[in-house]
């Protein structure tokens, strides 16, 4: 029996490479408390023109918040002392320039999304993060600042 050539399912996809060069220079946070997720993003981060700061759980997020002008945040959804839900919603009430939050969540489902939509995050990443979309979502935050510059 002779197998058919594979199919390239992910056509529509960006390539990572293609992601990175449209890239802008920006002051992250990832508010993630698993090591090895942490770790993960971290190696994806590498070689960009990002400035990456890391809390461990909510309230380390709201308080870097406060004291870094962050551009964007990827905010887990469930973490210890306060979750990625109440921090944003914390980090919305302050009176500052707001970044971006962007939802970080092995919680795919409908109500999950609301719910991230709710407390006041701007967009979701579901888990496990995969580098491809992560630049995707970093790439697209570019062009949006981009273009608010005009």
């Amino acid at each position: 029996m002779t197998l058919g050539r594979a199919q390239n399912t992910q056509s529509t996809k960006v390539a990572p490479a293609l992601a990175a060069k449209c890239i802008s220079p920006m002051l992250v946070l990832v508010a993630e408390d698993n090591k090895t997720n942490r770790f993960l993003i971290s190696k994806y981060l590498k070689d960009l023109p990002i400035d990456v700061h890391f809390a461990h759980d909510g309230r380390e997020a709201v308080e870097n918040a406060k004291e870094l002008s962050l551009d964007l945040i990827f905010m887990d959804t469930s973490m210890p002392e306060m979750d990625g839900l109440e921090a944003t919603k914390h980090i919305r009430a302050q009176q500052q320039v707001q970044p971006r939050i962007i939802a970080l969540t092995a919680n795919a489902f409908a109500n999950d999304r609301k719910a991230c939509f709710d407390a006041g995050m701007d967009d979701f990443l579901a888990k496990p993060v995969k580098k491809a979309d992560l630049l995707l979502k970093l790439a697209e935050f570019s062009a949006e600042m981009a273009a608010n510059r005009l």
